[in-house]
């Protein structure tokens, strides 16, 4: 019970900042100039960006892997990213980051990792996270005073309370790893000074606790007393962690067009925020850095594109790290220590089958269905992008379903049913609502688009008939597909969407021409062969591409 009014406690906390935030920022700003010179960044520059966010994110797992095989514990790449990502999620939306690691230590324990040594693991892990905004802090103190009369002169206090909490914590860890004994004694005296001042109740069980925790230090001391290259190594790791992150503002700094601030001041700026807020009581420190970054980021990107910079900086430095660390706890929530358990009479179990074997037909119905708001609202450009995307999950979630060798005859069949269910909505109802809202309404395109939807669920049905009883048969791959597969229409329409300027006016042709056809083969009975992993890379690679010229260069309306 305490556990859920503390989750709902944190909840309405984080909404309410965000709230504030957002109010905040854009309270009297001109929205509709700040979307359009969003819109006008390249994107060329902002991929990057986001890969930098998920490298920050993949960097802590590989010091955990390294960690953990230290200990002589054979735990996977792909556990320890889930368990990165856990931590991340978790940071990002809990006040001080302090919801990261006990989340981390509850999915080592599902894991079977001792308590032992993922505390070890993860005090480490926080010291030298810290260590490195010290160093950057007190760099800049010392050598960087020409840097900061320059940039910060509005935010030299924030600053300096920043440098002096990170210090703070860190010696604090230090003296704890260490020094427990001296640690023990400060802690002791500490407490029944709170005590004697009546700010807490006196309690045995307290002192007991914190007799617990030195032994945590004691055994990371320990630990550090024989792997003193570890440590060097984790440290190397987590300034490359961090100032990765720090380099996504730079790009954001590109994809304006801008030049003539070098990449280091850029980094060190964004660093500069990292050290101001990382010790705040707020999630991610929203609210202040935005703040900070519209005070310190004006001599970069001017007044004009101050605003959209900060948007587009914070939504992937902080928004995007939000969002894939969500995606891939959903996937640790789903497999990590989920080994079949016999069902405890009154226990609440949900319906269905959950493991990673169907986590991308989830993401791809998700992004369609997201892809047909979009649509309806006139973003062509991005719903296109949402098929794309929703094309290239179904291109893989069968070779990763696959990948699970002991699936049970009931995964098996639920995998094919869930995949067609999704796909009725992912290629059928969405590219149905997309050609309409393109300009497919004419009183001879409805037939057109009835007959495509018709076709679609004719050919999912007679597969899902033909691949249980082929399964049932043989245990082999699918060499050949009978028909054209529904999700061809993810490559067929973002294709010819990004070609439209070639068409001359004749787009809505070429579009009632492609539907038709596409509609046709896929009740047309011939043997369409699967595509190779090199071939299906290659197509990954083209359709990629034009969907991201697509995304730069279309300006169409409701109609083309």
């Amino acid at each position: 019970m305490q556990s859920k009014k503390k989750m709902i406690v944190n909840t309405v906390f984080l909404v309410v900042i965000f709230a504030l935030t957002i109010y905040g920022v854009f309270h009297g700003e001109d929205l509709g100039a700040m979307m359009e010179a969003m819109r006008r960044a390249d994107v060329r520059w902002l991929l990057p960006g986001l890969f930098c966010v998920v490298f920050f994110i993949w960097g802590e797992s590989i010091i955990i892997w390294y960690m953990m095989h230290s200990f002589q514990i054979p735990v996977k790449r792909r556990t320890c990213f889930l368990f990165s990502s856990v931590g991340f999620f978790f940071s990002c939306i809990t006040p001080s980051a302090s919801g990261g690691q006990p989340m981390q230590l509850y999915y080592m324990k599902k894991e079977k990792i001792s308590l032992p040594v993922s505390t070890v693991i993860l005090m480490i892990v926080t010291i030298t996270y810290k260590a490195v905004l010290v160093v950057v802090g007190l760099g800049l103190v010392l050598f960087g005073q020409g840097f900061l009369h320059r940039y910060l002169t509005e935010i030299l206090p924030v600053f300096y309370l920043g440098i002096g909490l990170n210090v703070f914590c860190v010696t604090a860890m230090l003296i704890l790893v260490f020094h427990p004994a001296l640690a023990r004694t400060i802690l002791v005296l500490g407490l029944k000074i709170v005590e004697k001042l009546h700010l807490m109740k006196r309690k045995e069980s307290r002192l007991k606790k914190l007799e617990a925790s030195m032994e945590v230090y004691q055994n990371t001391a320990a630990y550090l007393g024989t792997h003193k290259m570890v440590l060097v190594n984790v440290l190397a790791i987590t300034f490359a962690q961090r100032f990765a992150l720090f380099a996504a503002t730079w790009f954001v700094y590109r994809a304006f067009h801008l030049s003539g601030i070098s990449f280091i001041t850029i980094v060190l700026l964004q660093a500069v925020i990292s050290v101001s807020v990382d010790m705040l009581p707020l999630p991610g420190g929203m609210g202040i850095s935005e703040t900070l970054f519209l005070k310190i980021f004006p001599p970069v990107f001017g007044s004009t594109l101050l605003l959209p910079a900060m948007v587009l900086s914070r939504g992937l430095g902080y928004y995007g790290e939000l969002l894939v660390s969500a995606v891939f706890t959903i996937v640790a929530q789903l497999t990590i220590g989920n080994t079949k358990r016999e069902k405890k009479r009154g226990e609440l179990h949900m319906i269905g089958f959950y493991d990673y074997t169907v986590i991308l037909t989830y993401i791809s119905f998700a992004s369609s269905i997201s892809g047909i708001f979009l649509a309806t609202r006139g973003h062509f450009n991005w719903a296109i992008f949402c098929l794309a995307f929703s094309g290239l999950c179904d291109m893989f979630d069968g070779k990763i379903a696959r990948t699970k060798k002991n699936r049970t005859e009931d995964e098996k069949r639920f995998g094919i049913q869930i995949d067609s269910l999704c796909d009725v909505v992912c290629f059928g109802v969405f590219p149905i609502v997309l050609c309409y809202e393109l300009g497919m309404t004419h009183f001879y395109s409805i037939p057109i688009l009835v007959f495509y939807g018709l076709a679609g669920v004719i050919r999912l049905g007679y597969f899902n008939v033909m691949e249980e009883k082929r399964q049932n048969e043989t245990s082999e791959n699918r060499k050949y597909y009978q028909g054209l597969p529904i999700t061809s229409m993810s490559v067929a329409l973002p294709l010819l969407f990004v070609f439209a300027p070639l068409c001359r006016g004749y787009f809505l042709i070429w579009l009632h021409l492609l539907v038709l056809a596409v509609g046709v083969l896929f009740i047309t009975d011939f043997r369409f062969r699967k595509p190779t992993n090199k071939e299906l890379a290659v197509l990954v690679a083209v359709v990629g591409v034009a969907v991201l010229r697509g995304l730069l260069i279309w300006k169409g309306g409701r109609t083309v």
